[in-house]
């Protein structure tokens, strides 16, 4: 058998063998690196879907409830709320704070455009300043 012969080939030929270690030119370890790969595009793929804008708070030490930073306002353990800028909270019995963002911000990409936030609500428009014909181009940060 020649030296370039893939070690998994000399399985077939020594089948009394009970531990294989396959060489890094077989193809096993091409297909493993590629499946690597093709898992690491599918976790890039998946923050894209996530919350963008969410964040945890820490409780005080000795609180009994969460306090809202945005209103001020005490939220007992188990209760989830909607604050006033639409940001959206759950605290939890430790007292700690999960909160993300329930409507996102826009982020205008044409000249001109400018956005209206309603807070009463938790949607937004975008459209341009001066004339409401012109298409407004913009993304969403944080939903």
């Amino acid at each position: 058998m020649s030296a370039v012969t893939p070690l998994f080939l000399l399985l077939f030929k020594t089948p009394h063998v009970v531990f294989v270690a396959f060489s890094q030119t077989s193809i096993f370890t091409t297909l493993s690196k590629m499946g690597f790969l093709a898992l690491g595009l599918v976790f890039c793929a998946l923050v894209s879907l996530s919350d963008s804008y969410c964040f945890i708070t820490a409780p005080a030490l000795g609180a009994e409830h969460c306090v809202d930073d945005d209103d001020k306002s005490l939220h007992s353990p188990g209760t989830t709320w909607t604050n006033s800028r639409c940001i959206r909270c759950t605290c939890f019995d430790s007292k700690e704070m999960r909160c993300c963002d329930s409507m996102g911000r826009a982020n205008i990409e044409t000249e001109g455009c400018i956005v209206k936030y309603d807070f009463s609500t938790c949607t937004f428009k975008v459209f341009h300043e001066k004339d409401s014909t012109i298409r407004c181009e913009y993304g969403v940060v944080g939903k």
